[in-house]
């Protein structure tokens, strides 16, 4: 009996381990480096985006106004609620990344990972964002 117990007990800790490599960490700060393939231009402030995944809400920074949210991961598989942001204008420029970063937002369907860069990408597999953790 006392063999049986710590090879269960090992075999849940590697089901567990592995589900953890498996999986895509998004907590944290990150900044939006593209949105469709274009890097982002300056803008009033830095876009970005901060994901609590112990209660599925992401909170963020348009280039403009701050937003947030709910999302859910499920494997590869993302999708994000809408995103009230607040109402402040500012340049053009930081306008049309808003606009841009809130459509791309919408269109996400799932997401990567690979060498610390997170990819978003619509049902077609098209980059829609990416990501890099800001330090």
């Amino acid at each position: 009996m006392k063999k049986i117990i710590p090879a269960f007990a090992l075999g849940m800790l590697m089901a567990s381990c592995g589900s953890q490599q498996a999986g895509i960490n998004l907590a944290g700060e990150w900044k939006v480096t593209t949105i469709n393939g274009t890097q982002v231009p300056k803008t009033l402030n830095e876009p970005a985006i901060s994901f609590d995944t112990e209660k599925s809400t992401f909170s963020g920074v348009t280039g403009v106004n701050i937003m947030n949210g709910q999302y859910k991961l499920s494997d590869t598989k993302l999708t994000f609620s809408d995103a009230p942001t607040t109402m402040m204008m500012a340049d053009s420029i930081s306008m049309v990344v808003e606009e841009t970063y809130i459509k791309a937002l919408k269109s996400v369907a799932t997401v990567s990972e690979e060498n610390g860069v997170i990819t978003l990408k619509d049902n077609d597999g098209k980059s829609v964002m990416t990501l890099q953790k800001k330090n």
